[in-house]
């Protein structure tokens, strides 16, 4: 078995580490990540008045557990002897940034490595070519593209992408989206965008597992020429990974959980197409990898149209006024309160409006008995202190009742997918959902019935004109 000096090891991992740094997609990735984050939190400001979205804590709390992911991963990669050139890394990352300029969806890893290996393949069923040029040169390195350590890379990308997506199935925000009738519905933004680092063997390094023929190499030719192991040496590149959108019709942890479940699925598929090939050899690694991605990006369009079917979950009622989201170690989370509970008295006054929800606590700021419905339908009675000194803190997010205000238009899930949906200005009750994006009259049918019949918007009155109340909508 072959014996690696520690000065090796940390010369290796050193070039790795370079690769990795000198990678122009880790800082696309934590840049679209911070962006989006950034956005949300914006919109937040328009939406309700107030920011619940952190971008930097959220984001660093984030990478730190994509980081240690990537150091599994990586670790995983090592033991399967998964062994990728420096220049086919260079162009993943090429196709990466072309797949950016067609969506940011697709700068998910499986997508423009399936383009690399179906080209590689391709390639492969020609004889090599001769001569010097640069185009000899490359197809002749396109014929040698690895499908099976790119299938296995990929494949356990996603799994690593299903624990992620898992682990961070409760984040979600509150947000805005336009109905058919042209209203502005309630909806949860979610936004787990991760930029994992892995470092992959390059070929000529020498494995632990080299002494054993038997096993290993299973999908690469890290050893030498003639069985003989050199030193190890390692390549860093950068993986986005994830999953942002809208969650209407279902909660968030429960689509988070569905996109997890379909990541996973692919990561099998990829992974036993990558180990067919290694001992098979074929096709069975390209296959494997483009249906994989195939099906993954097919799930997910069946997901939205599905989302499109049933009533919003944090559509307005007829009741009251309905909870889109609670702060955390707030009053309101103390109550019980969740997202989708609907308040419909306040002290005994009835509430339709938020200017019916905060004349209620003006005729009593130091306490609250609410009457809610809960998102299963069961009514509660709840109560407590509220007086914080100059106003009351609930806690609470609610759904606006304005006439006119921004929200997001378009139903689309993928990587930094929320970057991509405009914000238009809602109408209620135009009949047409139009809006205005940008300034320009548009047209943009989602879809959406926000399940509520028509109800005859009541004025706002006092100090909640139109165009003030957003701002006390948080409580």
């Amino acid at each position: 078995m072959a014996v690696v000096e520690w000065g090796q090891i940390l010369h290796g991992a050193e070039f790795g580490l370079l690769w990795l740094l000198g990678n122009p997609l880790l800082y696309l990735g934590i840049a679209l990540a911070a962006w989006e984050l950034r956005r949300q939190s914006r919109l937040e400001k328009r939406f309700f008045g107030i920011r619940v979205t952190r971008v930097w804590f959220p984001l660093a709390r984030r990478e730190a557990v994509a980081l240690g992911m990537g150091a599994g991963l990586s670790a995983a990669l090592f033991a399967l002897g998964v062994v990728v050139p420096w220049w086919q890394v260079a162009v993943f990352t090429g196709l990466s940034f072309i797949a950016a300029i067609l969506g940011l969806r697709w700068l998910s890893p499986g997508y423009p490595v399936a383009v690399l290996v179906m080209v590689g393949g391709v390639a492969a069923a020609f004889p090599p070519a001769v001569g010097n040029s640069l185009i000899v040169t490359a197809f002749n390195h396109l014929r040698l593209v690895n499908a099976a350590a790119w299938s296995v890379l990929v494949g356990l990308n996603w799994l690593v992408e299903a624990v992620l997506l898992v682990f961070h199935r409760e984040q979600g925000a509150p947000a805005l989206v336009r109905s058919r009738r042209g209203k502005a519905v309630g909806a949860v933004a979610v936004q787990l965008s991760f930029v994992t680092p892995v470092l992959v063997l390059q070929p000529g390094s020498g494995h632990w597992l080299s002494g054993l023929p038997h096993l290993w190499p299973w999908l690469g030719t890290a050893v030498g020429a003639g069985g003989n192991p050199g030193g190890l040496a390692w390549i860093g590149m950068p993986l986005l990974l994830g999953f942002s959108g809208l969650a209407l019709s279902q909660s968030a942890p429960r689509l988070v959980t569905r996109v997890a479940l379909d990541s996973g699925m692919a990561g099998v598929l990829a992974l036993a197409g990558g180990f067919a090939q290694a001992y098979f050899h074929g096709w069975y690694g390209g296959a494997g990898l483009l249906l994989a991605a195939l099906a993954r990006g097919l799930t997910l369009n069946w997901q939205w149209r599905q989302d499109l079917q049933p009533d919003p979950l944090l559509a307005g009622h007829p009741q009251g006024v309905r909870v889109l989201a609670v702060h955390r170690g707030s009053l309101a989370k103390q109550l019980g309160l969740q997202t989708g509970t609907v308040i419909t008295h306040v002290n005994q006054f009835p509430v339709h409006s938020l200017y019916d929800l905060h004349f209620a606590l003006d005729q009593s700021p130091a306490y609250a008995k609410l009457q809610v419905i809960q998102p299963d339908g069961e009514p509660r009675l709840v109560g407590g202190s509220i007086f914080t000194g100059e106003r009351n803190q609930l806690g609470l997010v609610l759904l606006p009742d304005e006439v006119e205000i921004p929200s997001y238009a378009g139903r689309v899930g993928g990587l930094f997918a929320t970057l991509q949906m405009p914000i238009i200005t809602a109408r209620e009750n135009d009949g047409k959902g139009r809006g205005n994006k940008l300034g320009e009259q548009t047209t943009l049918e989602t879809g959406v019935d926000d399940g509520v019949p028509e109800i005859p918007a009541r004025p706002a009155r006092g100090r909640h004109r139109q165009g003030q109340s957003h701002e006390t909508t948080p409580l």
